[in-house]
């Protein structure tokens, strides 16, 4: 229905007709406001909302707030139209960041102001513009949804500039600091991942899902296949992101060698336990057989640098400069993949095969990761050319 035009008070309302009432057989009648006493201006308003009822374009003005839609749109889009780790990241932001700010607004009346300031706020804090800019995207997401469902006219969002991105600069660690990495980890529960990390440059979530059917020890290959995550409040294994992703990692010694000394370990375990072992045939697991949180391994990875600095300041024999030169800088466990790669391009190794490692879906994408390794495989290059024509030209 199309309603019709009335005034009540000093103000004109348009009267849609909702029909009868099917328990009380009452006519049913809702009045939307124009918020005008002026004749004129309420037939202008009401031509208009006719045309856009006609082209669909209307949206009937709503009281839902914010935070009742947020949670609407996690339990109704977001849980069905993500992966499992992306809808863990959009919920925690929703209900750590935007409902104790935003969601007291009504959502119809949210304006780029309030945003704006939101933003603002968050940059005080201390987080990241990275960081920042991530929670602009995931409610512009979100209210992008609002405007596909008629329940806003203009998406707030894109009034308001995001801040920008300061690309971040992986920490890497040279051959000689992974040596002190896998002496300072070769005791602690996380060994095995840094090691797997480090030298066939897998994510946190793919190291955790590796299960033994993944790894060929006779052909010495591991393959990616899955990621551990949470989902539904327990872990669970999701499938990667890209079909790029699944690969095939040529395992180098080093490694091969610990996941045979695993294998071995886990089958003793099993025979200590019996019929109490959690048998899910994974690589990197508990003594009952049960897999290893990615963030158990995240917290373990930095307290693991930690104690190694933390033994370094108290050894008496090391002046305050050897300890310096000798410390770890604090890095992400992502950056054992950086670390990785790193390594290999200085090494000469071709940027495609250090690509098909990464499981990058091209070899643009680690060139521009790894850009900043070049100028020094520039040198490299220009000194192996020295090298090669060096007897003939008089070179030392």
């Amino acid at each position: 229905m199309l309603g019709s035009l009335h005034k009540k008070g000093k103000t004109y309302y348009v009267v849609f007709d909702e029909g009868r009432d099917p328990v009380t057989n009452k006519r049913k009648q809702k009045w939307v406001s124009l918020k005008t006493s002026d004749k004129k201006t309420a037939e202008a308003k009401y031509s208009d909302m006719v045309k856009k009822i006609n082209t669909e374009e209307y949206t009937e003005p709503t009281k839902m707030q914010l935070a009742e839609y947020l949670e609407y749109w996690l339990k109704n889009y977001a849980k069905h139209s993500v992966r499992p780790s992306t809808y863990g990241d959009y919920e925690c932001i929703v209900r750590q960041h935007f409902i104790p700010a935003l969601g007291k607004y009504p959502l119809a009346k949210l304006s780029p102001l309030h945003i704006q300031e939101f933003l603002n706020q968050k940059l005080a804090t201390k987080l990241s513009s990275s960081t920042v800019r991530k929670l602009y995207a995931v409610l512009r997401k979100a209210l992008n949804n609002a405007l596909k469902w008629h329940l806003i006219t203009i998406n707030p969002c894109l009034a308001v500039d995001p801040p920008r991105i300061e690309k971040y600069k992986a920490v890497v660690y040279s051959p000689e600091q992974l040596e002190a990495l896998f002496g300072a980890a070769s005791t602690e529960q996380i060994y095995l991942p840094v090691l797997i990390s480090a030298t066939c440059g897998l994510r946190r979530g793919e190291v955790c899902g590796l299960r033994w059917s993944d790894i060929d020890l006779e052909r010495s290959v591991l393959f990616v296949r899955n990621s551990l995550d949470w989902q539904d409040s327990r872990l669970t294994l999701v499938p990667l992101k890209t079909a790029s992703s699944e690969r095939a990692v040529k395992l180098p010694q080093l490694t091969l060698t610990a996941l045979k000394t695993e294998k071995s370990r886990q089958a003793e375990d099993k025979l200590r336990a019996g019929g109490m072992y959690d048998d899910q045939n994974f690589v990197w697991a508990w003594d009952d057989g049960r897999p290893h949180d990615p963030f158990f391994l995240y917290k373990h990875f930095i307290k693991t640098i930690q104690d190694y600095n933390d033994a370094l300041d108290s050894d008496i024999d090391l002046t305050p400069e050897q300890k310096t030169a000798a410390k770890l800088p604090t890095i992400r466990f992502h950056d054992l993949r950086h670390s990785h790669a790193t390594a290999l391009l200085l090494a000469g190794v071709p940027v495609k095969v250090i690509s098909e490692r990464l499981g990058h879906s091209s070899i643009t994408i680690t060139q521009d990761i790894y850009s900043h390794v070049l100028p020094e495989m520039q040198q490299q290059a220009a000194d192996e050319i020295d090298k090669m024509f060096a007897k003939n030209h008089g070179q030392k």
